[in-house]
């Protein structure tokens, strides 16, 4: 299951640490193998956390119709040994880690793909807003501040920077 797709053609490695939330780590999933970008040019990293519920059995079972889904347990708890085991474990030329609780927009790998094609890029980010489950109390809107980009909302490490690629300061990349 870890060797489909050859090291040579990938372009980028998304890598998602997880830790016993797999339905939405589904969900982020289906969103990542709808992108526009080829397929078979980058590859997705599961990197488990040691969950208790059912994620191995699940991302298993998901990548057999996904080739370009990778499955590794991480035993050593922790966000960043999942990242630190990601970067071990990737193929791409980029490293690109989420979360394992967003939704990816279907051109998001072919934009970070296109970023770095600019050398004096080390870093990439990208608007980070909530998909509220209720929504959210009004008092919330106070502690957004505006900044030079747009918005940021730095206790929630939020940010609404809208649509258009811009430079930014490197203390705005949160994660």
């Amino acid at each position: 299951m870890n060797e489909r797709i050859p090291i040579s053609t990938i372009d980028v490695s998304v890598i998602i640490p997880t830790r016993n939330r797999v339905d939405s780590l589904l969900r982020v999933l289906q969103s990542l193998i709808i992108q526009t970008y080829p397929f078979n040019k980058y590859e997705i990293l599961v990197i488990d956390n040691g969950s208790s519920d059912n994620t191995m059995e699940r991302v298993c079972t998901f990548s057999r119709t996904n080739e370009n889904v990778r499955y590794f347990l991480e035993e050593t708890p922790g966000l960043h040994n999942g990242r630190h085991r990601g970067a071990q474990e990737a193929r791409g030329s980029i490293l690109a880690y989420i979360d394992d609780d967003v939704l990816i927009p279907e051109k998001w790998v072919e934009a970070v793909y296109e970023s770095f094609s600019n050398s004096r890029i080390g870093v990439v980010t990208g608007n980070v807003l909530p998909l509220y489950e209720v929504p959210p109390p009004e008092w919330l809107n106070i502690f957004w501040d505006d900044c030079r980009y747009g918005k940021v909302l730095g206790w929630l490490s939020l940010l609404d920077f809208g649509n258009k690629a811009i430079e930014i300061d490197s203390n705005y990349v949160f994660g």
